[in-house]
């Protein structure tokens, strides 16, 4: 994930306003710092691995309503607070981390077996057009 854009940030702070969701409160229920919070919204930092995870998570908001405003997943169990997440630090939170890691690595896996298969299409593509070209080079 890039930087939050100045769209992506409004998105973002609507959404924790509606809410009534502080960073503060973010930053305490995940045990991050409340700077890593504001970086995030203010677009200052790029947003990182797990703890964005974490972050989205507690939301309940997916990367794609973040990007686009559309899709966005799940909500909070409740519409005025938020999921609760697990300190960082705990054996639950190691264990999210985990199975958050493995569906990123998964995700990342299909996404790269995607792209294999289409680069092989292309060159299939690209091997039909140039020995139909060849012939022609010959003469």
């Amino acid at each position: 994930m890039e930087k939050l854009s100045p769209e992506q940030q409004e998105r973002l702070q609507e959404y924790l306003e509606t809410r009534k969701i502080s960073k503060y409160r973010i930053a305490h229920d995940l045990n991050l710092s409340a700077s890593t919070i504001s970086n995030y919204l203010t677009g200052k930092t790029k947003p990182d691995g797990i703890k964005w995870e974490l972050f989205r998570n507690y939301l309940g908001i997916s990367e794609e309503w973040i990007r686009t405003g559309q899709n966005m997943v799940s909500t909070p169990h409740d519409e005025t607070s938020p999921k609760k997440t697990p300190a960082p630090n705990s054996v639950e939170a190691a264990v999210e981390e985990i199975r958050l890691m493995f569906q990123t690595r998964d995700d990342q896996y299909m996404n790269l077996h995607k792209d294999l298969e289409k680069l092989f299409r292309m060159q299939q593509e690209l091997l039909t057009t140039l020995s139909a070209l060849l012939p022609k080079l010959k003469k």
